[in-house]
């Protein structure tokens, strides 16, 4: 009985201690963890249009395509990372409308800011995204 209760004493104190680390990493951290591809993304291009990516954290997002300043489209998704790829579901009213798109993610850090670069799973073609600020 004394190594039951001991067992289950050490079970509680572990858990408590793994919801101590969190609470602790979040102040220090700033609360939670929001992942680095949240926020709004220019695609680097040399001509007249213009593709913004905007990923908010509650895993909503949209992509404008404007061309010589005028909006041509506007694309609302859902999105979620999982590893290294980068899962964006088309939705229409807030729903999936069966459109879906998949893309390895690679963000890096330079001088000149955040730099984002998704491959296209079923294209092949890669596309360089800098942060916006």
């Amino acid at each position: 009985m004394k190594k039951k209760l001991f067992a289950i004493v050490l079970v509680l104190v572990l858990l408590a201690a793994t919801a101590a680390c969190d609470v602790i990493d979040n102040v220090i951290n700033g609360g939670s963890k929001t992942p680095a591809i949240v926020g709004k993304w220019n695609e680097v291009r040399d001509d007249d249009t213009e593709n913004l990516f905007r990923f908010d954290a509650d895993g909503t997002g949209d992509v404008r395509t404007k061309m010589n300043g005028e909006t041509i489209a506007d694309i609302e998704f859902i999105w979620k990372l999982d590893g290294n790829q980068l899962k964006l579901w088309l939705t229409e009213d807030g729903e999936p409308n069966g459109t879906n798109f998949h893309f390895k993610y690679e963000i890096t850090e330079s001088e000149d800011g955040d730099k984002l670069e998704l491959f296209g799973d079923e294209t092949g073609v890669s596309t360089v995204y800098k942060r916006q600020k």
